[in-house]
């Protein structure tokens, strides 16, 4: 298990894009520019939250090459990428994931981390279509119902993530989105399609391939859309 309370973890996804993991609760970076003002009323473990969310994010624009920038937040509580790439912010009380990309390869991205926390018969019926946690167990994605479960919420977190930069689309629930299989030039992979959404996500939807990553001990998943084929 990852022990330090300091640590950073860079993953590759592909060439132009990549996770960076790091600890909450150890993270010394600092805020720059005006991302103070977005927490200046927050509790602690918000203010923890967000920084070590903007520090990963910030390793990941090292890594891809992108100059260092401030990551700010947009009305829908977002955020707001420079130009030349897009991404995603995550995290638990533990731990923070940012996932950047460069644009032009990626148009949007998403992701989310699983803090493993049961989920009732009541709240997977909720969430979740009993076709989809079967689609994970075949296709190995997942080992038995309980993780199935929280890979679809997780997927679920990532793919809203990932579209609503896109599709301002706010009110997309869990059950509006199915997890599906699609196969494409590289094989199968799991990607996404809507139910009873507007016109504009319906559209987007099958776009998105959604990615699953493990890190140590951090289960993840990624989402992202290239509007082309894949």
């Amino acid at each position: 298990m990852t022990s330090r309370l300091d640590f950073s973890i860079t993953h590759w996804v592909s060439s132009d894009s990549c996770l960076v993991v790091r600890g909450v609760q150890g993270c010394k970076d600092g805020l720059v520019g005006d991302e103070p003002e977005y927490i200046c009323d927050a509790i602690p473990s918000r203010v923890k939250e967000f920084t070590a969310g903007r520090s990963a994010a910030r390793v990941a624009m090292q890594a891809l090459g992108i100059p260092f920038s401030a990551v700010l937040q947009g009305a829908g509580g977002e955020p707001i990428w420079p130009d030349a790439i897009c991404g995603s912010i995550s995290h638990t009380d533990a731990f923070a994931v940012a996932f950047v990309a460069r644009k032009g390869a990626y148009e949007s991205v998403g992701v989310d981390i699983d803090d493993d926390r049961p989920i009732s018969d009541q709240i997977a019926r909720d969430i979740t279509w009993s076709t989809e946690i079967g689609r994970l167990l075949a296709l190995g994605i997942c080992q038995d119902r309980s993780s199935a479960r929280n890979f679809a919420f997780s997927a679920k977190e990532a793919i809203y993530k990932c579209q609503y930069p896109r599709t301002l689309c706010r009110a997309l629930g869990f059950r509006q989105v199915r997890l599906v299989e699609r196969t494409g030039v590289r094989g199968s992979y799991l990607g996404a399609s809507g139910w009873r959404v507007p016109t504009d996500v319906a559209t987007f939807l099958p776009w998105i391939t959604v990615i699953p990553v493990r890190l140590a001990e951090h289960r993840i998943v990624c989402a992202t859309y290239q509007r082309r084929i894949v």
